[in-house]
């Protein structure tokens, strides 16, 4: 999901260039990629914080862009829920009111025909929101300027990515909007199946062998486990779906599964990639990135 969040960000920002063509900021600019940092507060005046009732409250899920006083673009896979939505303005600690917000709650929703949460990779993922009445403009709350359409950013043109998404994988959403430096992926690189779903970490020092620590062996270049052939998965996720983290590692010996089935829309869908090695169904399943 974080992958999806950065997305829509990016978009949300490409969307509120000030100029309607492509900016390149200066090369030797500082990029900030881990975590970001928090952004000078209203520096941002068109992200929007989009929110969902639950309860007697609200809890904050997505970015947006305020294309229109009455208008918000955001990313179909946030709103592509029944629910009831409200869009904050003019918001910087969304743990906290300061003065400048200004609450808006959604009329109507507007999800792009083609889009289809069974296959994110086909695009498509984008969305309006009607607002229950115009936004107030002012030094904290301006319009995002649209580019002309059928403009795509250049591959590794620097731009900012903003939002109160992860701080990093698996960690908490940052209660202040952040911003971070970043270059645009082209699409041939981005939706290669290996691209989101493996990487390798140096570590500062090697790691010590002994009883409790030992070296994983990889499996040939190219070989993929049949269909049916049990294994076991281990880690520490979740327990169940939308559950919480298991504290103690756990492991689930389970078929593996094919692409084919795994991949289809009654199973991840398009979230699974070649790259991927799943196993089990019903109750115990699983997704691990292949080596």
């Amino acid at each position: 999901m974080f992958r999806f969040i950065v997305l829509t960000s990016l978009a949300a920002l490409v969307l509120a260039e000030l100029e309607p063509q492509p900016r390149y900021l200066e090369e030797n600019a500082q990029e900030r990629v881990v975590g970001g940092e928090v952004a000078k507060p209203n520096s941002w005046p068109w992200q929007i914080s989009l929110q969902y009732q639950s309860g007697s409250s609200f809890s904050h899920t997505c970015g947006g862009s305020l294309i229109r006083r009455g208008w918000v673009m955001t990313a179909a896979h946030c709103v592509d829920t029944s629910r009831t939505w409200r869009v904050v303005l003019g918001d910087h600690n969304i743990n906290s009111n300061e003065g400048r917000e200004q609450y808006k709650s959604v009329s109507r929703v507007y999800i792009h025909p083609n889009w289809n949460r069974n296959n994110v990779a086909g695009g498509w993922d984008i969305a309006l929101l009607r607002l229950s009445s115009d936004a107030t403009l002012n030094t904290y709350v301006q319009l995002a300027n649209l580019p002309p359409s059928g403009q795509i950013l250049p591959n590794n043109n620097n731009c900012y990515i903003t939002g109160w998404g992860l701080t990093q994988t698996g960690g908490q959403l940052s209660a202040l909007l952040k911003q971070a430096y970043l270059p645009t992926v082209d699409y041939q690189t981005c939706s290669s199946s290996g691209w989101w779903d493996i990487a390798l970490l140096r570590l500062s020092s090697d790691a010590t062998l002994n009883t409790y620590v030992q070296l994983a062996n990889l499996p040939p270049s190219g070989q993929i486990l049949p269909n049916n052939n049990f294994c076991y998965i281990t880690g520490w996720g979740r327990t169940q779906t939308g559950g919480q983290m298991s504290a103690l590692l756990k492991q689930a010996y389970l078929p593996t599964v094919d692409y084919q089935t795994c991949s289809s829309p009654l199973w991840w869908g398009s979230t699974v990639k070649t790259s991927m090695v799943c196993a089990g169904g019903s109750s115990n399943s699983g997704c691990h990135v292949s080596p």
